[in-house]
């Protein structure tokens, strides 16, 4: 996916469908860190979304920032009739999250030309 991630020991992903309830499925941690979300659509994966945990918000954590995006994500899976997102989520250690979302962001849109459509 992105070099930048490889290197980080603590990561997953998990898939989140309209039937489900993001609690149950969501298995991020209450850590700093950098989740991308790719839409499966009709046989399709599209990553959609490049998104990090901010410090300065509170509460913050990855398992915080994807559940609080659960009723936009849920929104965007029936209005484009995906099956699911699956997410997948990078605990940073020490290095600073948002600094690690603007390089793989920076390189998303040198290889696409853009950002991933739902970051707008």
């Amino acid at each position: 996916m992105f070099a930048e991630l490889k290197k980080y020991k603590e990561q997953d992903h998990f898939f989140l469908m309209l039937k489900d309830d993001i609690q149950e499925v969501c298995n991020a941690p209450s850590k700093n860190g950098v989740f991308v979300i790719f839409s499966l659509n009709n046989a399709r994966i599209e990553m959609v979304y490049i998104g990090s945990t901010d410090s300065s918000l509170v509460p913050s954590g990855l398992k915080n920032q994807i559940m609080m995006r659960a009723k936009f994500l849920l929104a965007k899976i029936k209005e484009e009739g995906a099956e699911a997102v699956d997410i997948y989520w990078y605990a940073t250690d020490k290095d600073n999250p948002k600094d690690i979302e603007s390089s793989i962001l920076e390189h998303f849109v040198k290889v696409n030309g853009s950002v991933p459509r739902w970051n707008y």
